[in-house]
Order: structure tokens, then sequence, then C-alpha cells
């Protein structure tokens, strides 16, 4: 069985965008997905 529901569990996340067409100038999905969830505390 899994450990119980209130032990938190730390975990580590990594975000990478691969695109041919496009730069951090012009791509706001992956900076958003990293705000997001660095808000979240993740």
């Amino acid at each position: 069985m899994g450990k119980p529901a209130s032990e938190f569990q730390a975990v580590q996340i990594a975000v990478m965008t691969v695109s041919d067409r496009r730069d951090a100038s012009d791509d706001t999905s992956g900076g958003l997905s990293a705000r997001s969830r660095s808000r979240s505390g993740a």
C-alpha cells in the first residue's frame, strides 16, 4: 500500500520545451507551466 494521504512527499519537476518554430520570446506555454508549478510549491 501507499503512504498515508497526510504525509508530505516532495517531488522534483523539470519543464523542457522543444520546438523548431518558436523560441523563448514567443512561446508562453513553457513559462506558464513553470510559473504555475513554482507558485504551487512544486
